[in-house]
């Protein structure tokens, strides 16, 4: 089962109706061919962004190929140029409008306050964030030589 010219939730539909009917398979080996039939750039859409787990890589894929099929609406039937999976992923401002953003007057209170941007809460700022990957380097004695 290739997912070809059907959409993503047509494609997905289909797998979950075979994937129903098939005893004693793992998630890992769900996931797996799920992805392996996904069209390439979508796929790879799902990689880069590090989804886990068999829905929310089908809701991320069902996303992207509402996102891909827009676009080429919006195209006036013009061939939508291929993304670059060499470096970084380009913006997409679509996709930002919906990030949590701060007022100025909330900035302020956590500067005063002396809060988080992370997680909000006190006694800490965003650059001393107790979860953060970059606390091992803080920790770190740098040499001369």
């Amino acid at each position: 089962m290739k997912c070809g010219n059907k959409t993503v939730q047509k494609y997905t539909d289909d797998f979950i109706e075979k994937a129903m009917q098939i005893e004693d398979i793992t998630e890992a080996d769900l996931l797996y061919d799920y992805l392996r039939r996904l069209p390439t750039d979508i796929r790879l859409v799902v990689k880069r962004r590090r989804v886990t787990g068999l829905e929310a890589v089908m809701t991320v894929a069902d996303e992207e190929d509402q996102l891909i099929r827009s676009e080429r609406a919006d195209g006036g039937g013009h061939a939508v140029l291929q993304r670059n999976t060499d470096g970084p992923a380009p913006m997409e401002i679509d996709r930002l409008s919906h990030l949590y953003v701060l007022s100025h007057e909330q900035v302020q209170r956590h500067i005063r306050e002396d809060r988080c941007f992370n997680c909000h809460q006190q006694g800490y700022r965003a650059n001393r964030y107790p979860k953060s990957n970059n606390r091992l380097l803080l920790n770190f004695s740098y040499q001369s030589f």
